[in-house]
């Protein structure tokens, strides 16, 4: 009797051994499993909204709160997507190992300040798994549905910082959007490389401008100066301006500029500089006067070709007109002056006429060569004077 006894006790026990608990559900789906209270206590029928467990036990001893397969020794997930704050975590968080694990992709925080405007309401802090995305995201977001917000902040995995909407930054300091310096001092013993700022930057205001904008504060006229890559301005009425600009494919350097003047001097892609003009068509183009205390033209035979004697002499010089003028372009010059008309000369001496690449391919007298030509006609008249020098002292020995 007593054998039989103990047989029934032991077999008791080791069927409890390897059973498992269900408090409100007829099927368990861990040791111990909990199911949450019903609508109806009479039947136990409970509505569509209690129909998942609300906490699951596994025999691997991970525990579920609102899914019944946890990840982790404790996996809580949040169903409801409709209301609340909590549905930011509609993802889930899971508990691993050492400190929090945030499982899904998801907010894994948030900070909420309900006593701010719709808009301002909460701050989220995501963490992503992607290689080619930040590992740590701050965003606004603007009410507790959980909608996106403006990204404020970005740092990926290899430690680049992007600052407003800058999602992948590919530098160390990436920044969208205008960013001003005011009274900031560092001790740097190496220059750092690899800062890049999408904007204009204002050193000493605040309103940049220009992509680098450095001075005192502008008067009524700022808004002139917009595009400027860098700007200094002198005084804080905007009319001691110093800098330069990119325009049409040009170099703009300004010194002492008001908003409304033209740059001092330009530099167009082709290598031309134009100092009073904007379209040079010349390695140098000057609109004014030039004064020079002396010219040089390299004239060593040794890096001469092609060597013949000059042919224009007495008889062009004879067919050229002299003229006064005034330019119809007060910018070329308000006075009156004095010179030849390009399609004349050219007529007879064309290698003396350069043709300047604008859109009238402008003709221009290469007036420093008429020298050589006013050289051999001299030459020429000299042999003449000789001659008759001759002849008139046979004439006068004839007496």
């Amino acid at each position: 009797m007593k054998n039989t006894l103990f047989t029934l006790v032991a077999i008791t026990f080791s069927s409890l051994a390897y059973s498992q608990i269900g408090i409100n559900t007829p099927n368990p789906q861990g040791v111990f499993h909990i199911d949450g209270a019903k609508d109806n206590p009479v039947t136990g029928v409970p509505s569509a909204t209690q129909q998942a467990n609300d906490i699951t036990v596994l025999n691997s001893g991970f525990v579920g709160i609102g899914t019944t397969l946890p990840k982790q020794k404790l996996h809580i997930t949040e169903l409801n997507t409709t209301s609340g704050i909590l549905n930011s975590f509609v993802s889930g968080i899971a508990l691993t190992g050492i400190g929090y694990g945030f499982d899904g992709s998801g907010p894994g925080f948030y900070l909420e300040n309900t006593n701010a405007p719709v808009g301002q309401r909460l701050l989220k802090l995501n963490y992503s798994l992607n290689s080619t995305e930040p590992v740590l995201n701050f965003q606004g977001v603007s009410d507790d549905a959980g909608s996106v917000g403006a990204q404020m902040l970005s740092i990926t995995r290899s430690g680049k910082l992007g600052i407003n909407s800058v999602n992948n930054p590919q530098n160390n300091l990436t920044v969208n959007g205008n960013a001003s310096v005011g009274n900031a001092y560092t001790n740097v013993v190496a220059p750092i490389n690899g800062a890049v700022i999408q904007g204009n930057v204002g050193i000493g205001t605040a309103a940049p401008n220009s992509k680098l904008d450095l001075g005192t504060s502008l008067g009524t006229n700022e808004t002139d100066f917009a595009g400027k890559k860098l700007a200094v301005y002198n005084n804080a009425g905007g009319t001691d301006f110093y800098g330069l600009g990119i325009s049409s494919g040009l170099l703009q350097f300004h010194a002492a500029s008001t908003a409304a003047e033209a740059p001092s001097m330009v530099l167009t892609s082709g290598g031309n500089v134009g100092i009073g003009t904007n379209s040079p068509s010349q390695k140098l183009h000057v609109i004014g006067n030039i004064l020079a205390s002396g010219t040089i033209t390299p004239s060593d035979i040794r890096i001469k070709k092609d060597i013949t004697d000059n042919v224009y002499g007495l008889k062009q010089i004879l067919t050229l007109r002299t003229i006064n003028y005034k330019y119809k372009n007060e910018e070329l010059g308000k006075d009156k002056k004095i010179g030849f008309i390009a399609q004349e000369v050219k007529a007879t001496m064309p290698e003396l006429i350069i043709t300047a690449n604008d859109e009238m391919n402008t003709l221009g007298v290469n007036y420093a060569e008429i020298t050589v030509v006013l050289t051999k006609a001299i030459q020429e008249q000299q042999k003449e004077i000789e001659f008759l020098k001759k002849e008139i002292e046979i004439l006068k020995k004839a007496k």
